[in-house]
């Protein structure tokens, strides 16, 4: 069996996709799993999956990893994922790179990290067109990064503490960007100025998280969730639970993702997380609490 970890997007999503750094961490609370047995066919079970990610997109994924790496199809294939799918935490690269493990470990394969990493960011194009790589890239490496154009490992400074909350819809991350995108054409400079004010928010997060300022790093969360509403990737229901979690002790609190629904990620300690997660879940059916270390 191989699996891989899901990632919350902490700072710089959106901005990426223009060549912003953007970070993002590892959560290690859900993971997708993938079993493999042999088999004269080719068979993949698992209903939830099927359904959540669309049977077209799963078949043309697993296709394209079998073409990629050269392997014929005799295999037999369970998925059994606990990531909530189209929520920002990065479900569609945790099953690709879950998939390439366990092919690489079946058949004897020995790639390596960063050749899982290129044939992951090669399957994300199936689910987001024009992916920034980020969320393969952490979810392979199982470390926080920072990330422009070529990866960076952050060091964090002290553990970080995080509640997410689900607003219970599920964005479509292309449709999302391909907007934006949009809005960026037709008005090049008041996009490309928020977006550039994003990217320096994530360069000015890298270094908090790096000497460990929780307030620093929580007031940059509030930053730059005002500039993804301001790119009009927020929601309703988000800004609520933001404000929730801010009212509420947290040292800050932003979407995470591409928006417009999704989860929200909020940055509390000990005191606060346990108020902060009975208020949420008046509202949401998925809280939960991570720790990055």
């Amino acid at each position: 069996m191989a699996k891989a970890c899901g990632k919350i997007i902490l700072f710089g999503e959106h901005a990426v996709v223009y060549n912003m750094p953007g970070i993002a961490l590892p959560i290690l609370n859900y993971f997708t799993n993938v079993t493999s047995y042999k088999s004269e066919l080719f068979t993949c079970c698992n209903d939830r999956v099927l359904y959540d990610f669309e049977k077209e997109k799963l078949n043309k994924l697993i296709e394209f990893i079998f073409k990629e790496l050269k392997l014929d199809q005799k295999i037999h294939l369970h998925i059994e994922s606990s990531l909530p799918i189209s929520s920002g935490l990065g479900s569609s690269a945790s099953l690709s790179i879950a998939l390439i493990r366990e092919l690489h470990n079946f058949y004897n394969l020995n790639l390596t990290k960063k050749q899982i990493n290129k044939l992951a960011y090669k399957c994300e194009k199936i689910f987001h067109g024009t992916p920034s790589g980020i969320d393969n890239t952490v979810i392979n490496y199982e470390q926080p990064v920072f990330f422009q154009d070529k990866t960076n490992f952050i060091k964090l400074n002290k553990p970080l503490d995080f509640v997410i909350a689900s607003t219970g819809n599920r964005p479509d991350t292309k449709e999302i960007v391909q907007e934006v995108r949009k809005k960026y054409e037709e008005n090049k400079n008041k996009y490309q100025n928020i977006i550039e004010d994003i990217g320096l928010i994530a360069m000015k997060a890298k270094k908090s998280l790096e000497l460990g300022n929780l307030e620093k790093i929580g007031s940059l969360m509030n930053q730059n969730h005002e500039l993804l509403k301001e790119l009009g990737v927020s929601s309703a229901k988000l800004n609520l639970f933001c404000e929730i979690c801010r009212q509420n002790g947290a040292y800050g609190a932003k979407l995470s993702g591409a928006g417009k629904g999704g989860n929200m990620i909020a940055l509390v300690d000990g005191k606060t997380k346990e108020k902060i997660i009975e208020e949420l879940s008046i509202l949401s059916n998925n809280v939960f609490y991570t720790r990055v270390i």
